[in-house]
């Protein structure tokens, strides 16, 4: 595998991040989760800008483009489409923001996996500054992966009482 076939996959996570976290920010709008909306509008900036750092180095270091993938849009969204904010009963809310949450915390220890995978993949094939880089992208991901964990355990403290999310 070449250095651009692993920048490759680490862009289409890249790619697949910004969708998740940008259809989460819509479906925490709409439920009126606010503070986790803000939550995955920065997780959409960040891996935007991570996408595009990526894709730089991988052109500096091997003068190649990442290979690319394909990203299919998630369907988060599929089951709100026709729904306004106020015909979600709270209960619907409720299991919502558990679902949301949980997929968020699996969505980045998934992340920092692959993350880890190609950093490894980079150090094996002796691009140390590349691999550095990547691995600093896991260690971003697992803290994130903390932060959903962290909010989970909270939520579920207080009963799962959806003002503070």
């Amino acid at each position: 595998m070449a250095a651009s076939d692993v920048f490759g996959a680490v862009c289409d996570r890249l790619v697949g991040g910004m969708m998740f976290h940008s259809d989460n920010a819509d479906l925490c709008m709409l439920m009126g989760f606010k503070r986790l909306h803000k939550l995955h509008e920065e997780g959409y900036a960040c891996d935007s800008r991570a996408h595009r750092k990526v894709r730089t180095m991988c052109l500096r270091m091997t003068n190649e483009l990442p290979a690319q993938g394909r990203q299919e849009r998630g369907r988060i969204l599929d089951r709100w489409r026709s729904k306004s904010r106020v015909d979600i009963p709270h209960d619907e809310r409720i299991a919502t923001l558990k679902e949301a949450v949980r997929d968020w915390a699996d969505w980045e220890r998934n992340t920092a996996e692959i993350y880890d995978d190609a950093a490894k993949r980079l150090w094996d094939m002796g691009e140390c500054h590349m691999s550095h880089v990547i691995a600093k992208m896991a260690r971003s991901a697992s803290e994130e992966m903390a932060t959903a964990c962290d909010l989970m355990c909270r939520l579920e403290a207080c009963g799962w009482d959806a003002t503070i999310a």
